[in-house]
C-alpha cells in the first residue's frame, strides 16, 4: 500500500458530461511532484459514451445508432474499451504523482481501488478485486476500471454502478450481426451487476463521504478538500477540445483499412469476452460468435447472415478460423 502524507479531494458533485473526462486529464496534465496527489469525485449529468486511447470510433461505434440517440463521444488517454455512462455511476477518479505511485501496476491498482472496495463492504456487499483490476460481487462486475500514465501521473480511474443501461451500451456498439449484438447484451445481464440489482439502495449524496471516509483511513493520509486551480480548468477546457475532435476520436492515421470492419471481439468482464470466429467444415466456412468464459466456451451463437463484405473484410484481416469439430460447450480455446 502506497502511503501519501496529503490527499486533496475535489468533490464536483453532478457536473456536464464533458467535464468528467476532461477535469482528470488536466490534473493530470498539470501535475508535477509538488502537487498533491488528488481523488476527484463527479458524475455526469447526462448519457455519453467513451471510447478507449487505443480505439478508433469509426470501428466501434455504430454511427447510425449514436446519431439517433444523439449521445455525445469522447476519447480518453487511458486504454480499455468503449464505455456507456451517465449519472447513474458514481466516479472516483485518483490522480497520483509517479513518483509516490508503485511501480507495479498490480500494486497501483490494488492501492486505488481498495477503498471503493471497502465502500461496498460498508454497504453490506462482499466485493473483491480479481483480474488485476476488476471489482467484482459473486462473479459479477459492479465497476468499469482504468489506469495508465497521463504526464508525470500516475491515473486510476473507476465507477460504482447504481443502475445500468445494458441496452443502451449493446444498441450503440458496432457489430457484425444482430446474434453478436445480443450475445453481447445477453452477457452483460449475466456478468454486470449493480447497487440496484444488489438490492443495495444509498443516496447519491451519501456515496461521495463514503468514499473520502475510505480513501481518507485506506491511504493512511490527511485529507483536504479543494477545488481545481485556475490552470486546471484552463487545461481542462483544453483537454475536452481535443477528446471530442473528429481527428483524435476517429485515428485514421492507425487504421489498415479506409473503411474499418466492426468489431470481433469484446471484453464484457475480466473473466468473460465474446468473439466472432470462421467456422470451417470441410471447404464450408462458417461463422459462429462465442461467449467465452476463462477461455472456456460457454454459449455458441450461429451466425445466420453475414454479409459477403464483411465476410470478406474479416477473412482478409485473418479473424480466427476453427475446426467444426472444436467448438463445443466447455472446451477451452487457445487463440494466442
Amino acid at each position: 500500500m502506497t502511503s501519501a502524507a496529503v490527499l486533496r479531494i475535489i468533490d464536483l458533485g453532478e457536473i456536464p458530461y464533458l467535464e468528467t473526462q476532461s477535469v482528470y486529464h488536466a490534473v493530470a496534465t498539470c501535475m508535477d511532484e509538488t502537487t498533491p496527489d488528488t481523488i476527484i469525485l463527479c458524475r455526469p449529468d447526462s448519457p455519453y459514451l467513451c471510447i478507449g486511447y487505443h480505439q478508433s470510433s469509426l470501428q466501434v461505434l455504430d454511427h447510425v445508432a449514436v446519431e439517433k440517440a444523439r449521445y455525445p463521444v469522447m476519447r480518453r488517454r487511458l486504454g480499455g474499451g468503449l464505455t456507456y455512462l451517465d449519472n447513474q455511476q458514481q466516479f472516483y477518479q485518483c490522480i497520483f504523482h509517479r513518483s509516490r505511485s508503485p511501480v507495479i501496476p498490480a500494486r497501483v491498482y490494488e492501492s486505488r481501488l481498495n477503498p471503493p472496495i471497502n465502500t461496498l463492504h460498508n454497504l453490506g456487499l462482499r466485493a473483491q478485486l480479481r483480474y488485476t483490476n476488476e471489482i467484482e460481487i459473486s462473479g459479477r462486475r459492479i465497476a468499469g476500471i482504468g489506469g495508465g500514465i497521463i504526464s508525470e501521473a500516475s491515473v486510476v480511474v473507476g465507477n460504482i454502478l447504481n443502475d445500468f443501461d445494458f441496452e443502451s451500451m449493446a444498441g450503440v456498439l458496432n457489430t457484425p450481426c444482430e446474434e453478436f449484438r445480443n450475445l453481447a447484451l445477453w452477457a452483460m445481464h449475466q456478468r454486470i451487476t449493480t447497487l440496484k440489482l444488489e438490492r443495495r439502495g444509498v443516496a447519491w449524496s451519501d456515496l461521495p463521504d463514503m468514499l473520502i471516509d475510505a480513501y481518507q483511513s485506506g491511504l493512511d493520509a490527511t485529507v483536504f478538500r479543494d477545488e481545481l486551480s485556475v490552470n486546471e480548468r484552463a487545461e481542462a477546457l483544453r483537454q475536452a477540445e481535443i477528446m471530442t475532435s473528429t481527428s483524435y476520436l476517429e485515428q485514421r492515421e492507425n487504421l489498415e483499412k479506409s473503411e474499418p470492419l466492426p468489431i470481433s471481439k469484446l471484453k464484457i468482464s475480466g473473466s468473460t469476452s465474446i468473439r466472432l470466429i470462421a467456422v470451417r467444415t470441410g471447404s464450408r466456412i462458417d461463422y459462429a460468435a462465442l461467449l467465452l468464459r476463462d477461455g472456456v466456451v460457454e454459449k455458441i451463437v450461429e451466425i445466420q447472415d453475414l454479409s459477403s463484405k464483411v465476410s470478406d473484410g474479416f477473412q482478409q484481416s485473418g479473424i480466427t478460423t476453427c475446426e467444426s469439430s472444436k467448438i463445443e460447450i466447455g472446451r477451452k480455446i487457445d487463440f494466442d
